[in-house]
């Protein structure tokens, strides 16, 4: 059934659970906050860092059904419920057929097994779908979207945790931040948590966000980077072209790239080894950028540290071909994101 953000959250204030969890849009972190979220109010994860035998996760293209199976059919550790969870659905491509064994395997066991999809689509695009019409009309299915909030929602909820820092900034000031570096709690966060380092007390200026703020160059190339793994080759490409045609130098596009890969790759063989974020830096000198590495360690999760490997292998070879093939710097990058 269609919840919204509202009546989710009360849902799990009342402990409340569902089999089905559909969290959808263009609002990156709300989804991942939301999957957290159901996940603590179940008492499988503690916090965010957390590691439970009951919760598991893979993205769409990764998925393997008898993977799944086996997890499902494991009963849980020392709690009622365990969760999986499917990120990054192409609901264009997910059909009946493989709904249907996925749900076979959900309603065959005896404890309370939690499946949780996410998608970065909108309501337009995911309405299409025959599997998204399916979920839509389970009893025991909860399918909320999450979209940009209004500048004016964005800025109280920003300012509130600003204060905290004794730091302030003008509804002006705010609207030139989200101008340049877009909506997106995600990137807000990092982009106002880089600032505050630099600011100390007192308000935050025009001045400080030019210069200290990048216009969606590092935001686009992640948003770039998830859809190279999440397989979205065509929003890749689009992204890419709107930072060039803007005028941003394709060197520059390709670095930003380079280094969302890189972060990725690091933070996930930290978290193979079980290292926490305050101990990374001891690794990796990310000075005055913890922003980045904090993250990939948000997002590394939800990729195989194989997959990851790959993409920086090929990465490394289209950097020696920028360097030396005589073509168009822009051409060469999209015909590695169309190729790959």
């Amino acid at each position: 059934m269609n919840y919204s953000k509202k009546l989710f959250k009360q849902s799990l204030k009342e402990k409340k659970f569902f089999n089905y969890y559909v969290f959808y849009g263009e609002e990156n972190f709300l989804i991942k906050k939301s999957v957290l979220n159901v996940a603590r109010f179940a008492g499988i994860i503690e916090k965010e860092e957390s590691i439970s035998f009951n919760f598991n996760s893979c993205s769409y293209e990764d998925f393997n059904l008898d993977e799944f199976e086996n997890f499902s059919k494991t009963a849980p550790f020392l709690v009622e419920k365990k969760i999986f969870v499917l990120n990054y659905v192409d609901f264009s491509k997910f059909n009946l057929k493989n709904f249907n064994a996925i749900q076979n395997i959900v309603e065959s066991v005896d404890f309370n097994l939690i499946l949780i999809f996410t998608a970065n689509v909108n309501s337009y695009e995911i309405k299409k779908s025959a599997v998204f019409k399916k979920l839509v009309n389970l009893k025991n299915s909860c399918c909320v979207e999450f979209n940009f909030e209004g500048e004016i929602l964005l800025y109280k909820a920003f300012l509130k945790k600003l204060k905290s820092y004794g730091l302030t900034i003008s509804y002006e000031n705010f609207l030139i931040l989200t101008k340049r570096c877009g909506k997106s709690i995600d990137f807000l966060n990092l982009e106002l948590e880089k600032i505050s380092a630099f600011v100390e007390k007192g308000e935050i200026k025009k001045q400080d966000i030019l210069n200290l703020t990048q216009m969606q160059i590092e935001n686009n190339a992640f948003k770039i980077t998830q859809n190279i793994l999440s397989g979205k080759k065509e929003k890749a490409i689009k992204i890419f072209n709107e930072i060039y045609i803007a005028g941003v130098n394709v060197i520059q596009i390709f670095s930003a790239i380079c280094f969302c890969f890189v972060d990725l790759y690091r933070a996930k063989l930290l978290q193979i080894k079980n290292i926490k974020f305050n101990e990374i830096l001891n690794f990796y000198d990310y000075s005055k950028k913890e922003f980045r590495i904090k993250n990939a360690m948000l997002n590394c999760k939800f990729y195989s540290i194989e997959k990851l490997r790959r993409y920086v292998v090929l990465m490394a070879d289209l950097d020696f071909k920028l360097k030396n093939k005589n073509m168009p710097k822009n051409v060469l990058v999209e015909q590695f994101l169309f190729a790959i």
